[in-house]
């Protein structure tokens, strides 16, 4: 994680359909708007389980621009 402005990062590794693991870069909002919507650089935590969504890069590596109202925790 990189918990700085302008945006946070999160670096996620991902695990595909057939199995093999991907890290992919998570880019959120700048340290003030994450605080405002109560985000703390304890929201997650390494090892934690979770689906996200949002917008994906455009240069063709496994990037997305998290939507922070799609967290889902998973068990």
């Amino acid at each position: 994680m990189f918990w700085a402005n302008p945006h946070v990062q999160y670096y996620l590794e991902v695990t595909g359909d057939d199995g093999t693991n991907k890290v992919w870069i998570v880019e959120s909002d700048n340290l003030n708007v994450m605080g405002r919507d109560g985000w703390t650089s304890e929201t997650l935590q390494v090892g934690d389980r979770i689906r996200v969504s949002g917008r994906l890069g455009r240069d063709g590596r496994p990037s997305l621009a998290l939507d922070r109202d799609s967290l889902e925790r998973l068990d």
